[in-house]
């Protein structure tokens, strides 16, 4: 067969077939380009709550991939959903967007001591939410209703930016339960106040790679792990500020076994945190730490077959905190974590060039008197 050679002078394929190829084409046009326009997210829809819906279940509940629940400020209490590991006030849709207007001082997820207050289960990195206070969940009598009081995460992924996780309650995992291969992320954000009558005051993490950067995690109180608790995970930790939590056992800060390779800790400040019989800031049982530009004490970590990789110069010296809260009134809110203008930590002073923990100067020098503050007042401390 003799082969013809396309000239782009002559359209052939319109010259031979112009009104079949044409009708064609127009008439399947539609239904050819309509989902992947769906499929783009071209068409997401803004859900305002109380605006559009009374409720933020209600909104999540009609949201679909690209969609954003946009949240007034407000303490929002909405009724329980039976899952699988326990009950929850909230339940998160793949790929929606959870967006406060008014930023977690103005916007409280209430869980009112109730189970879980946010529950994901496989849902992916485009999951987004930002800008919540998620507080009073408990999870803490019949199993399954033990995991998690703040957030539980299973086999999910999701961003959660400018959160404050705080005053939850749960057998296992106070403020965040991490799970069956789960790696959310948390920027910004701070686990506070929260406990565990067992293992991860502040965090739990098991089987899963969850990243944490320029989070503080303070005040919080579990048995193993007042702050976290990680086995069998990949976790990093970018710069964090870990302090004043304490275990009621071992690991003040940190209680770390056997974790698939070791966690990573980078220009995060560990130190002044306490724990009853040892592991004031960290203890390792088959497993370990690798170590990059961070501020802690090397006797405040205490381990079992344990391994230190050490990358960089670590800072030894006191921090210099501002006014923070002694770690065994844990759990508590209270405490400033901020920086005195001469702390070794800061950019002009650190060995990496860069700030170690998640908060900057707040004051000149250290207070060297404990300060009476309203909320110390209001706790009759």
């Amino acid at each position: 067969m003799k082969r013809v050679r396309q000239n782009p002078r002559r359209p052939i394929a319109v010259a031979i077939f112009p009104c079949a190829f044409s009708s064609f084409f127009l008439s399947a046009l539609p239904s050819l380009l309509l989902p992947a326009f769906l499929s783009t997210g071209a068409i997401a829809e803004t859900y305002h709550v109380p605006g559009d819906y009374p409720s933020i279940g209600s909104a999540i509940g009609v949201a679909a991939w690209g969609d954003t629940v946009l949240v007034g400020p407000g303490t929002y209490r909405e009724r329980n959903h039976d899952t699988e590991l326990g009950s929850a006030k909230y339940i998160l849709k793949n790929g929606i967007t959870l967006l406060s207007e008014g930023g977690p001082s103005a916007t409280v997820l209430d869980g009112e001591r109730e189970g879980t207050v946010l529950y994901a289960n496989d849902v992916g990195a485009a999951t987004i939410i930002e800008g919540f206070t998620i507080a009073r969940g408990e999870s803490s009598g019949d199993y399954p209703d033990i995991f998690g009081g703040g957030i539980l995460c299973s086999a999910s992924s999701p961003a959660f930016r400018d959160c404050v996780i705080t005053g939850n309650v749960a057998d296992h995992g106070g403020g965040l339960y991490c799970i069956n291969g789960s790696a959310p992320s948390f920027l910004n954000c701070t686990f506070m106040s929260n406990e565990a009558l067992y293992r991860g005051g502040g965090i739990f993490i098991s089987s899963s790679e969850p990243t944490f950067e320029n989070c503080i995690i303070t005040g919080n109180r579990g048995e193993s792990g007042g702050g976290i608790y990680t086995t069998y995970d990949a976790s990093v930790f970018l710069g964090c500020t870990i302090s004043g939590n304490e275990a009621t056992y071992r690991g003040g800060g940190f209680y770390c076994f056997l974790t698939s390779t070791p966690v990573e800790l980078e220009r995060v400040i560990l130190r002044g945190n306490c724990a009853a019989v040892g592991g004031q800031d960290a203890q390792l049982k088959w497993s370990g730490f690798s170590l990059t530009c961070n501020a802690l004490r090397w006797d405040g970590i205490e381990g079992t077959n344990h391994q230190l990789i050490v990358n960089s110069l670590q800072v030894v010296e006191d921090p210099l905190f501002c006014e923070p809260e002694p770690c065994d009134e844990a759990p508590t809110p209270l405490g400033n974590y901020t920086l005195a203008g001469s702390s070794p930590c800061l950019p002009e002073s650190s060995p990496c060039g860069r700030l170690i923990g998640a908060l900057g100067a707040g004051c000149t020098i250290p207070s060297p008197t404990l300060s009476i503050s309203w909320g110390r007042l209001k706790l009759g401390r």
